[in-house]
């Protein structure tokens, strides 16, 4: 039934119905938005846990590179110290032919090679300490 300008109707008698369909639609479509949007948010606060547990694990080791490589370096100082002595006790006594040139030459090379891994370990130490501030650089 139409509804005419002037006509008279009854009490609860329906002169029109809205159509709502789209409203309706529309109301589900934000739902479905908001649900993704929750979903998203649960989903990035996982990762997000996740890359800070990771940078955490990262740093932690990149750390104890560092002081592994400064701990050796330290050890290696006081064998080089120890070598150095042995060369200084090295030079009279071969000057005094009480060892021989050979003797002298091993306690040189000793002393060479153990300065040689020293540097090695502190290109380690910086290689470990430039890791460690990527991470930081990578955190901030």
């Amino acid at each position: 039934m139409s509804a005419v300008e002037g006509a008279k109707v009854d009490k609860g008698q329906v002169i029109i119905r809205i159509d709502d369909r789209l409203a309706r639609l529309r109301a589900e479509a934000l739902r479905a938005q908001i649900g993704s949007v929750q979903a998203d948010r649960v989903r990035l606060a996982a990762e997000r846990h996740m890359t800070e547990s990771q940078a955490e694990a990262t740093t932690k080791t990149r750390i104890s590179g560092v002081q592994m490589t400064e701990a050796a370096r330290d050890a290696l100082d006081s064998d080089i110290l120890l070598a150095q002595k042995d060369l200084e006790r090295s030079r009279p006594l071969y000057e005094h032919h009480v060892i021989t040139g050979k003797q002298l030459e091993t306690a040189q090379a000793a002393v060479s090679r153990l300065k040689s891994t020293r540097r090695r370990l502190e290109a380690e130490r910086a290689q470990a300490e430039g890791a460690l501030a990527e991470v930081h650089a990578e955190l901030d």
